[in-house]
């Protein structure tokens, strides 16, 4: 978080000294992310893919569990008054992984797509879409006719 000190002036002509916040956490998004949020099947799974890049690590990678499952539901539930099911969280998580917006790891542990997401620096994932998992498992990632790795090739 990052502190910036603004001074303003209101019509009144009463000059306003104050800090404010300013987050410096971000997440890149690229553009080809359209055409695979179009696949998804709901408001939910658009949320769930919104949190799950906030809260992935460097290497876009996330647990996700029943704690986690807990603290989403509750987390929409603080910002939309709806209270989701853990059902319909799972469902939303298997659309992602239908779309390729997320591939699961191991059990409780996803990766988010970095052709879409990222939260590093662009040459580690550029690095990491040539020669890390997903060069591995390409099928997983994208679908195959592979226009938008060719491009990095």
């Amino acid at each position: 978080m990052a502190r910036v000190y603004f001074e303003t002036e209101e019509n009144v002509s009463r000059k306003k000294k104050m800090w404010v916040d300013i987050d410096v956490n971000y997440t890149q998004m690229y553009d080809n992310i359209f055409k695979s949020i179009g696949k998804l099947k709901s408001h939910l799974d658009v949320m769930l893919v919104l949190y799950m890049t906030r809260k992935m690590n460097k290497d876009n990678v996330i647990m996700f569990n029943g704690m986690t499952t807990d603290a989403f539901i509750n987390d929409l539930f603080d910002v939309g008054n709806h209270k989701y099911s853990k059902a319909a969280v799972t469902k939303a998580l298997v659309n992602l992984i239908e779309a390729k917006l997320i591939v699961r790891l191991t059990r409780g542990q996803y990766h988010v797509n970095p052709m879409f997401f990222w939260k590093d620096d662009i040459i580690k994932r550029v690095e990491q879409i040539k020669e890390g998992a997903m060069a591995k498992n390409l099928e997983k990632y994208i679908d195959i006719e592979g226009e938008i790795y060719d491009k990095l090739n």
